[in-house]
């Protein structure tokens, strides 16, 4: 009777091991899916965003393009030109302090 009593209690024993086992599996199973689907999902923002960022750094390079046309000294010259202005030919006269301007 007691190595039936002890031989029920071993058994008792295994069995509570095999199912806390089981549980640890499946919880750890859980777990791996989970995260697994959520590096998934932060690759494809990740991808998503550097695609965003490749667009940004093109558009950043064609306005910086457009700046240094539209800002260049030829430019600048050519638009004057279309716009009616000559060039200078006498020099330009400083404008004096309007209180002094009368004695002179």
């Amino acid at each position: 009777m007691i190595t039936t009593l002890a031989n029920l209690k071993k058994l008792n024993i295994i069995k509570t091991i095999f199912v806390v086992s089981l549980v640890a599996m499946f919880v750890s199973l859980l777990c791996q899916v989970l995260i697994t689907n959520n590096l998934a999902l932060k690759s494809n923002e990740l991808n998503e965003l550097s695609a965003k960022k490749q667009d940004l750094e093109k558009q950043i390079a064609v306005l910086e393009f457009e700046d240094s046309s539209l800002s260049s000294l030829s430019g600048i010259e050519t638009k004057a030109k279309k716009l009616g202005f000559v060039k200078m030919i006498d020099g330009i006269i400083a404008i004096k302090n309007p209180s002094t301007a009368a004695a002179y």
